[in-house]
């Protein structure tokens, strides 16, 4: 087993799901599901943008405004797995149903299907899917927190070794 996997939450085993004679390939929630699924909300957004420009006429400097904030969203991880963004879109039924497509490799159609079928158990393995990735979302926030808590620390360490003292009130 790799360490870098192991490390990441990736080390869990591939679930398969069997329904009518197929069986699925259930990949884990692993950066190219989160990457993919980060891919997809931008498209989501910049088709809604292209969709108002075309409906309320919207000018090519304001669109392509637009575009640059989107793209600027995109960058700051507003579209990502985690974001509030992305946890609103996932408790939504096209959010769910989007992201049983990616975890089971299937297409839109075929995923629906199997939720009309069986949708307590796909609900199920997606869950357990989600818990079992839960090291590599608990290691990305704790490694986050201990940069943002280093940036503080070394930002209190510079003032009080600045040699300019601000003017006393």
């Amino acid at each position: 087993m790799s360490a870098l996997k192991q490390a990441l939450g990736q080390d869990a085993p591939v679930h398969q799901f069997e329904h009518d004679g197929k069986t699925y390939q259930v990949r884990l929630m692993d950066l190219t599901v989160e990457m993919e699924f980060e891919d997809e909300m931008l498209a989501r957004a910049r088709h809604l943008l292209w969709k108002e420009k075309q409906l309320a006429g919207m000018g090519d400097d304001e669109y392509e405004r637009r575009c640059q904030r989107l793209n600027d969203n995109y960058l700051a991880g507003e579209y990502a797995f985690e974001s509030e963004h992305g946890q609103r879109y996932v408790k939504s039924p096209k959010g769910a149903t989007f992201l049983a497509s990616l975890l089971f490799q299937t297409d839109i159609a075929s995923i629906r299907g199997l939720l009309a079928e069986r949708g307590p158990d796909v609900a199920a393995l997606i869950q357990l899917v989600l818990h079992e990735a839960l090291p590599f979302v608990k290691k990305m926030q704790a490694a986050e927190a201990e940069s943002e808590a280093e940036n503080g620390e070394a930002l209190e360490e510079s003032k009080k070794n600045a040699l300019v003292t601000p003017p006393s009130a």
